[in-house]
């Protein structure tokens, strides 16, 4: 009776940790499609390191490690875009 109780606590425990890098992951991606990417990119690092060792847990770990890695992705390319705007930006108004 004990070992189906602590296997059961177990299996429940590693499911809360694959919603939690679900969350992460699916958060990182909404963050990095709106406005505030610097958090997109720290929640897509957290979800990718969290859901290194768990993508064999469960389905939604998984899920939110790929997610993770889309967002930091996707945040990584427009925050270098919006860099190079202003850096841009400025050259053009000091040539002036």
């Amino acid at each position: 009776m004990e070992d189906f109780q602590e296997k059961e606590e177990m299996h429940q425990s590693q499911k809360d940790r694959g919603t939690s890098v679900f969350v992460l992951g699916l958060l990182s991606l909404i963050f990095s499609l709106t406005v505030s990417r610097v958090v997109a990119v720290i929640l897509g690092i957290i979800a990718i390191v969290t859901g290194s060792g768990r993508k064999q847990e469960s389905n939604l770990a998984n899920a939110g490690y790929i997610m993770g890695i889309i967002g930091l992705c996707i945040a990584g390319v427009l925050l270098a875009l919006i860099v190079f705007s202003f850096i841009l930006v400025s050259m053009t108004f000091f040539m002036f």
